[in-house]
């Protein structure tokens, strides 16, 4: 889980991985000036991101999940995940 509610004041990279299982994260944020992608990735399994009106769903195969402003945001938190066997699931939501 990521909540986000003051300014970060630098840009966030991450990576979560695994062979076997599932990744589930959970992100919400209240500042204008942050956003958020994930791009995902998975051999035998699915990604699966809950639709919210502060997101969007983009890339082959519905890869990227990423908050409207992603591309204007002052400071942004990028994450990779990445599972062979399993399921990646993201819940997000993000202050416009």
């Amino acid at each position: 889980e990521i909540y986000q509610y003051i300014n970060m004041g630098a840009n966030v990279t991450g990576s979560m991985k695994t062979s076997t299982g599932n990744i589930e994260v959970l992100y919400r944020d209240n500042l204008a000036n942050t956003g958020v992608k994930f791009t995902s990735s998975y051999s035998v399994g699915s990604i699966n991101y809950t639709p919210h009106a502060t997101m969007e769903i983009t890339g082959g195969l519905g890869s990227i999940y990423s908050s409207l402003n992603y591309g204007i945001a002052t400071y942004r938190y990028t994450f990779a995940s990445t599972t062979s066997t399993g399921s990646v699931d993201v819940d997000g939501q993000s202050v416009q």
